[in-house]
């Protein structure tokens, strides 16, 4: 089954002509790029498990109040459960270029600079808001290092005994 397709009857205000996987990035969700006729609209739509539905609404509320500030973010489109197929979505719009990771190393050392400052002024926008129930970041971080680390040990990584036995560990892991 392909829970894209099961997911068509409730996009279909987007009016979704074609779809393709996504796979870039980190994320753990199921990416979309989803395509309008003529490819005149793009959107991207992340699926993931029911588990995480309060944190997507958390997220795109949070979204909708960065993209309402003038945040350059992408616009929430669209947040929802489906029950049957145990999952919820989002959907954004779709932003194209390539990825700063890939991008910001080939400019110039200015150019870098000024990414950077245009950066800070975005982060300061964000951190206006805040959400409704706070949220601990720490542990949050934390619990992805952790896991880092245990997929390090995991392959038998010589990073991952490096990381066990640094400032790191005492740092981050405790």
């Amino acid at each position: 089954m392909n829970i894209v397709l099961e997911l068509m009857e409730e996009l279909r205000g987007l009016n979704i002509t074609r779809f393709e996987e996504l796979s870039k990035g980190f994320s753990t969700a199921q990416k979309n790029v989803l395509y309008s006729k003529d490819d005149a609209s793009q959107y991207l739509l992340k699926i993931y498990g029911m588990d995480k539905a309060e944190r997507c609404k958390i997220k795109f509320d949070l979204l909708k109040r960065h993209f309402d500030n003038a945040v350059s973010c992408q616009r929430p489109i669209q947040f929802g459960i489906h029950d049957e197929l145990q999952v919820c979505y989002i959907v954004l719009s779709y932003v194209q270029g390539e990825s700063g990771d890939k991008s910001i190393p080939s400019k110039s050392v200015e150019e870098q600079y000024t990414l950077g400052v245009l950066a800070g002024k975005e982060l300061k926008t964000i951190h206006r808001v805040t959400p409704a129930k706070p949220y601990d970041w720490y542990h949050k971080r934390t619990q992805k290092y952790r896991n880092k680390v245990d997929e390090c040990k995991r392959r038998g990584l010589t990073l991952g005994r490096i990381l066990l036995n640094s400032t790191f560990k005492r740092t981050f892991i405790g």
